[in-house]
């Protein structure tokens, strides 16, 4: 009965760990920027997007390979070499992502870490997903005292002394009567000490426009109203979202500053175009993916996502050939079936 009662204590004992250490093995890890991006000096970049303007690009230096990397407007070229690829992007484009397999993706917003793309220019980021295994002990004083501080969007309470890993961090100061405090910073052993001093709030005029109109504006992720919007909002650095549907949701940072602000958005269809012909039948039912759309070549299709299409037709006596069309936001394709 003795031994049955051990077995039985080792059964439950494996289930037990087995069970705790399931959501760990499944825990994936974080990529992590090392250092501050740095505009390089010495390389021009020459390649050019759909529109004949001269891109920009982020070089992204790693002891990893195999990334990934996706845009808002979308990435227009990636010339990958070991330890450093080279990502090109359009010059306004203000978010990127990074895929590695075994890691959370990584959403930059570019403006965050102190990069505002031009074209021809080029910076340099180094990435490792390795974590950060250095706690440094930094102070953070504001004026007026009293402010709650966030870093990395976690409260921290109004104490001047906080640990944190060595690295980009996004620090949040937060007190009534002042206006929101938002700043990247870095921390390595030598840069401990930072100090702030926060405003008085000031309700500012604040003007904001789309293309197109009627999108919904975010401030500081509350809802502010649909485009266009012309009221008052406090004096201060805010995260803004705007989105529309249809349109690529637009993330980045608004400066709210007295007497007026004025910020006009240009937002990007997430969406592309089709132009289905045929010949020498015309007429013919237009299936796109083996499903019938209920209409007739010759047809545009002008709002469909991004994606892979099949696209074929057919009628009472003729059908088409089938011809496969890698569709990306914001372009038009033309498809000519041959009807037999």
């Amino acid at each position: 009965m003795n031994r049955f009662n051990v077995i039985l204590k080792l059964i439950l004992t494996v289930l037990i760990l087995t069970i705790i250490a399931a959501p760990l093995i499944a825990e994936l890890s974080s990529l992590q920027i090392e250092g501050k991006p740095v505009k390089s000096s010495d390389e021009i970049v020459g390649v050019k997007d759909a529109n004949g303007r001269f891109c920009a690009a982020i070089q992204v230096i790693s002891d990893m390979d195999g990334f990934a990397y996706d845009s808002y407007n979308g990435v227009i070229r990636v010339d990958k070499k070991p330890g450093k690829d080279m990502v090109y992007l359009q010059p306004d484009e203000r978010v990127l992502e990074i895929f590695q397999t075994g890691y959370e993706p990584m959403k930059i917003i570019l403006s965050e870490i102190g990069i505002k793309l031009n074209s021809k220019e080029v910076w340099k980021i180094r990435l490792t997903g390795e974590k950060k295994l250095i706690n440094i002990p930094i102070v953070i004083i504001s004026e007026p005292s009293g402010a709650i501080i966030f870093i990395d969007g976690k409260e921290q309470g109004t104490g001047k002394q906080h640990t944190v890993a060595e690295g980009n961090h996004q620090l949040k100061l937060v007190k009534d009567g002042y206006q929101p405090l938002i700043e990247a910073i870095y921390v390595d052993v030598n840069n401990t000490l930072f100090e702030f001093k926060l405003s008085e709030i000031e309700d500012v005029d604040l003007v904001i426009n789309t293309v197109p109109s009627g999108a919904e504006v975010f401030i500081d992720n509350v809802m502010f109203g649909k485009t266009p919007i012309n009221d008052f909002y406090p004096a201060g650095k805010y995260p803004i979202r705007i989105e529309k549907e249809w349109y690529v949701t637009f993330e980045d940072y608004i400066e709210i500053k007295p007497p007026q602000t004025k910020e006009d958005y240009s937002l990007n269809p997430d969406f592309g175009s089709i132009e289905v012909t045929s010949s020498p039948q015309g007429g013919m039912d237009i299936y796109l993916n083996g499903v019938a759309r209920n209409v007739q070549t010759p047809h545009t299709f002008n709002q469909l996502r991004p994606g892979l299409y099949k696209v074929n037709a057919r009628s009472q006596y003729y059908e088409s050939n089938e011809i496969e069309v890698q569709l990306q936001r914001g372009k038009a394709e033309k498809v000519g079936l041959i009807s037999k």
